[in-house]
């Protein structure tokens, strides 16, 4: 899993959760039930994205600054 912030016109910035999905059990919905109950509201992401993998770099840590790229281009921001 990856979170990461995108702006946001209300808040400045908005928390999205990238999850690596391994399998078709895991909705969306449960990701924000578990969210809820361990965050506060200021720290659940507002999205989630299931991928089919991961960005990482040599180093095997994930990229998020050209994951956050390709979400903004996609999402047009």
């Amino acid at each position: 899993m990856a979170v990461l912030g995108i702006p946001s016109k209300i808040f400045g910035e908005e928390i999205i959760a990238f999850i690596e999905k391994k399998d078709d059990l895991l909705l969306e919905e449960e990701v924000f039930n578990i969210c809820s109950e361990y965050l506060q509201v200021i720290k659940r992401p507002s999205k989630v994205f299931f991928v089919d993998f991961m960005m990482v770099g040599p180093s095997g840590k994930i990229l998020k600054k050209k994951m956050k790229e390709q979400l903004m281009e996609k999402l047009g921001i």
